[in-house]
């Protein structure tokens, strides 16, 4: 999933732009990356508003490709990949593991356990029938549709946030040359 936020009259702009010198393009590609950054910020909090994930967690699931004062373009990318359950701290109970996924209701995952593979690697695991192996580890929905339905209110955010950055920037330069 991508998101991009369009200016209107952009065409307008890039060719105001390559009239005026190099410093402007590198005020608008700062703040086409901060407003990025500010944008899966702003998309952390909504996930961590419903799901129990760590801000580090929360925001694993995002890339941020940055803007250059030649291209001019940033993009937030949502990765597709599934959270594992270890994100959501689950604990190890008799019956099998606990874990709260969505804040204020704690699940049971019957005859699941928490254990380290041969790498390193710390999981949620379940048995694959009724031998000892093999064993699956267990994932829950994917950062996607964690930010479903939320789009248009971090775009409309972010597209704020970058008109603010701007006249920041501006401000900024401005002041410089004196």
């Amino acid at each position: 999933m991508n998101a991009s936020i369009e200016i209107q009259g952009m065409r307008e702009i890039r060719a105001l732009l390559d009239s005026l010198p190099r410093q402007v393009t590198t005020i608008v590609s700062r703040s086409l990356n901060d407003a990025a950054k500010h944008a899966v910020t702003d998309a952390s909090r909504r996930v961590r508003q419903t799901w129990n994930l760590s801000v580090k967690e929360a925001k694993a699931g995002y890339i941020v490709v940055k803007s250059s004062p030649q291209t001019l373009e940033s993009r937030v990318i949502v990765k597709g990949k599934p959270v594992p359950l270890m994100a959501f701290k689950p604990r190890q109970t008799k019956k099998g593991v606990t874990v709260t996924i969505k804040k204020g209701h704690r699940t049971m995952l019957r005859s699941a356990f928490i254990a380290q593979m041969p790498g390193g690697h710390i999981g949620v695991f379940k048995r694959v029938g009724r031998k000892r192996l093999p064993i699956r580890e267990r994932n829950v929905v994917s950062y996607p549709v964690m930010v479903r339905g939320q789009w248009e209110e971090i775009k409309i955010e972010a597209r704020r946030y970058l008109l603010t950055r701007l006249q920041q920037q501006i401000a900024r330069a401005l002041e410089r040359r004196r």
